[in-house]
């Protein structure tokens, strides 16, 4: 298998003695490095496919300004690729970058930082486990053709036994997941190197060893837990997960599954332990989770103002409605509109009409002070604010009180027939909710309460109670 190690960036920036660099390749037979710019990086490699024994590690410098761009465009042309990030020191930024389901730059991938103590083993380790995993898929390949080319007479049982567990003690060393066999009281007698990589122990410390004491950050009570749920219930299997605190502000999540070992007889002789670290699907589903949430609070949110909109409050109309029902308690309700809000446009502009709407919202939003409460906006220069809990007089009194901290703004309007600042007019409508009214009977009322009110002049509150 011939291995070939790319830098991508100038050499000057790499922070390595080139003596210690040349060494690493010759300690796994690796031609000299080859330094690419990243700009010739596709007349440097054409997209042509690779042999099968021919392999690509890079390594990305730490001045490139676009990290995860070049990786990708690393990727489009070398697609089984390992891809090494060398940075002065790592970032949030970056890592929540190479870890989003946005980059597409899958799991072989590693962040190394320059300045770190012993970044030189750390690099080799890294060399050691891309080079392995290669090697791994290399054997197998190999072994498939052998099988297929197989043309040997019939081999006597014992012959076939014997092969047969040499090639699944094989299967166990390479696998992807880290395996682990222990005696029923958790003394370790397997352990594989997909384990060792993951849990930073090599096999000659574990076996002998107790499993629960081998690690600290919450791995001793979390695996005895397991272990007992087996031994309680007589489970054949089980499948947990665990998070391992680690270094830095990034835990390590653990997807564990156990099961039972029998002999022949049925008889309990251990447990076996399957780990796969599932880190990456975490940060994934928090990144998802995140988008979700952002989503949906811009989906109720009006643009403009940055109070709820119109779905928002209808939304929480329909539940505080039958929750008033429920308990036989009040709802009151305030429909604002903001007079001669369209000459107020027509003569300052439109820029003028959205940042006295948004003046208008704060003043309205201060006025609450119950997390029920709701302030909307309903629709151009109205809004409307839901008051769970409330009676007509209380409902009618934060009503005026909205008022005068809109005429508090002194919002100049030239254009007003009812005063020289913006000023609302309301209508406050309170009811107890049952099954012979609705909600729209609601809005119904308070529309026509505010009607009322602005054709009597504007500038002031109405309420079905006076």
């Amino acid at each position: 298998m011939t291995t070939y190690a790319l830098y991508i960036g100038h050499m000057s920036s790499f922070q390595i003695q080139q003596a210690n660099l040349d060494a690493l390749c010759r300690q796994f037979n690796i031609p000299p490095v080859i330094q690419v710019d990243p700009a010739s990086l596709r007349e440097h490699f054409p997209p042509v496919p690779l042999q099968a024994d021919e392999a690509y590690i890079v390594l990305l410098g730490p001045e490139l300004k676009s990290p995860v761009k070049v990786a990708r465009n690393v990727l489009a042309i070398l697609p089984d690729v390992s891809l090494f990030f060398l940075v002065k020191f790592k970032t949030s930024e970056l890592m929540l970058s190479l870890q989003s389901p946005v980059s597409a730059l899958g799991a072989n991938w590693e962040l190394l930082e320059l300045e770190a103590p012993g970044f030189h083993a750390a690099l080799t380790r890294s060399f050691t486990a891309a080079i392995r995993k290669r090697k791994f898929r290399t054997t197998l390949t190999g072994l498939n053709r052998k099988l297929q080319r197989n043309t040997k007479p019939k081999v006597s049982e014992l012959q076939r036994y014997s092969v047969s567990l040499h090639y699944l003690d094989h299967i166990v060393e390479h696998a992807y997941d880290g395996i682990i066999a222990t005696t029923n009281d958790g003394l370790i007698v397997k352990w594989n190197r997909a384990a060792s990589d993951m849990l930073q122990v090599d096999a000659e410390t574990a076996i002998g060893c107790s499993v629960f004491t081998l690690l600290q950050h919450g791995w001793e009570q979390q695996l005895r837990q397991f272990y007992a749920e087996l031994a309680d219930a007589d489970n054949q299997s089980c499948q947990q997960e665990i998070c391992l605190s680690a270094e830095g502000d990034r835990n390590r999540f653990l997807e564990l599954s156990l099961s039972l070992i029998r002999d022949h007889q049925h008889n309990r002789i251990g447990v076996a332990v399957f780990i796969r670290d599932i880190t990456e699907r975490k940060v994934t589903e928090k990144v998802l989770e995140a988008m979700r949430k952002d989503l949906e609070r811009m989906s109720f949110e009006d643009g403009l103002t940055g109070i709820a909109n119109r779905r928002m409050f209808d939304k929480t109309l329909d539940q505080e409605w039958f929750r008033m029902q429920r308990h036989g308690l009040p709802l009151s309700l305030v429909l604002i509109d903001v007079d001669h809000f369209k000459f107020f446009n027509d003569h300052y502009g439109h820029q003028a009409g959205d940042d006295c709407l948004k003046q208008v919202a704060r003043a309205l939003q201060q006025q609450i002070a119950r997390s029920s409460d709701l302030v909307a906006r309903y629709g151009g220069e109205e809004f409307v604010i839901l008051l769970p809990e409330t009676n007509a007089d209380d409902a009618f009194h934060l009503a005026l009180n909205c008022s005068a901290a809109v005429r508090e703004l002194s919002i100049p309007h030239a254009k007003s027939s009812v005063a020289e600042c913006i000023t609302i007019s309301g209508g406050v409508f309170s009811i107890v909710p049952s099954n012979k009214t609705n909600p729209e009977y609601m809005l119904q009322q308070a529309d026509a309460l505010l009607y009322q009110a602005k054709k009597s002049g504007r500038d002031q509150m109405l309420t079905d109670a006076e």
